[in-house]
């Protein structure tokens, strides 16, 4: 091949790819992760063809229910504030961001999860289980003591249900 031809092969090429880049950038065609610092916590997510795709949002921390929460909610205040804040300006680049953005704002649902201590059981719960715990023991038994403590455990479980 000719080094002209060569050169012009070259640069057409290197246009071609530029047009491609520049289209698929302003299509956002392709996923893309993405993961932002916000209040000290790392929120990662994905998006594609300028929406944020939900079941992507804070992933990593899904085995961890207390931490996938807490990065949830505040995704969802990051996508709140990223919105307020590109709709303040009037950037046409930023547009397509912002409306994403917002978007995600509007209709994302965080996960909340809380641990709290449990109830107690309440005295009828405790004497069932105790009933069904010392049945279970003397199945299949002979031994007296078992039986006993089944009787025992079961009479005071009707008592219990009786003065309901």
């Amino acid at each position: 091949m000719e080094p002209m031809s060569l050169f012009f092969s070259a640069y057409i090429s290197s246009i071609l790819k530029m047009d491609l880049l520049s289209y698929s950038e302003v299509t956002n065609m392709y996923m893309e992760a993405v993961e932002i610092e916000y209040k000290g916590l790392y929120i990662p997510f994905q998006h594609q063809v300028w929406k944020v795709r939900d079941s992507s949002v804070c992933q990593r921390y899904i085995s961890n229910t207390l931490k996938y929460s807490k990065c949830t909610v505040t995704a969802k205040e990051l996508f709140t504030n990223l919105c307020r804040d590109l709709s303040r300006t009037k950037k046409d680049v930023s547009n397509r961001h912002q409306r994403m953005y917002c978007n995600a704002a509007h209709s994302y649902t965080p996960t909340y999860a809380s641990i709290s201590a449990a109830k107690q059981d309440s005295t009828i719960t405790v004497a069932r289980k105790a009933c069904n715990t010392a049945t279970i023991s003397a199945m299949g038994s002979s031994d007296v003591r078992l039986i006993n403590e089944r009787k025992t455990a079961c009479e005071n479980y009707e008592k219990v249900k009786q003065g309901l």
